[in-house]
């Protein structure tokens, strides 16, 4: 079904395309993987975003600015 804020077809037709790539668990969103790569979260709340940076900051330690992201970006978009 087509939402009503989409009126143009071609838009509804990349809208369509891309929400494949997404499922909905337990109701959360996730963004599903290619091979190989694993299913992850989306966040859109910068409160939780920083959470979740803080929480992977006080679990490992500082392991460097690229290292924290890399870590948060493999789990979560």
């Amino acid at each position: 079904m087509r939402p009503l804020e989409i009126k143009d077809p071609k838009a509804f037709y990349y809208f369509k395309k891309k929400a494949l790539y997404y499922i909905i668990i337990n109701r959360q969103l996730y963004r599903q993987g290619g091979k190989g790569q694993l299913i992850q979260l989306v966040i859109d709340s910068l409160k939780e975003k920083r959470k979740v940076i803080n929480s992977y900051y006080n679990k490992l330690g500082y392991k460097g600015r690229e290292s924290t992201y890399y870590r948060v970006f493999i789990r979560f978009f």
